[in-house]
């Protein structure tokens, strides 16, 4: 008896899932509605590659993978001296984790100074 009931409780639920599923599989919303210009606009280095280059749909279309996002962030750190990455640790499912330092060439090379500059305040 106890597990109908559980059972008709949980009925309701389990059919919104499912009617449901594919909005909630969807992205939360479109860079396109998020911003007024293209995100990518302007003075884009040709040496940088693009978004586009590591995923399989259009920037803001959908969420990236983390392999795919890995994969544009290394590459990116090995195409700009603007970029600095440092692995700080692995998630729960074994993915790494990074810290992502943009600014200019000059302040990427003194990042140590600017983080003891940083402590002392």
């Amino acid at each position: 008896m106890k597990i109908k009931n559980i059972t008709l409780a949980l009925l309701p639920l389990i059919c919104s899932i499912f009617i449901n599923a594919s909005t909630l599989s969807g992205p939360t919303s479109l860079s396109k509605d998020l911003y007024i210009e293209n995100i990518l606009s302007g003075t884009y280095s040709n040496d940088i590659s693009r978004p586009d280059d590591f995923l399989d749909f259009g920037y803001g279309e959908r969420v990236a993978s983390p392999s795919q996002i890995t994969n544009a962030i290394l590459s990116w750190s090995k195409q700009s001296n603007k970029l600095k990455v440092v692995e700080y640790a692995r998630s729960h499912e074994n993915h790494p984790l990074y810290a992502i330092y943009i600014s200019s060439e000059e302040n990427i090379n003194r990042l140590d100074d600017i983080k003891k500059d940083v402590i002392k305040l």
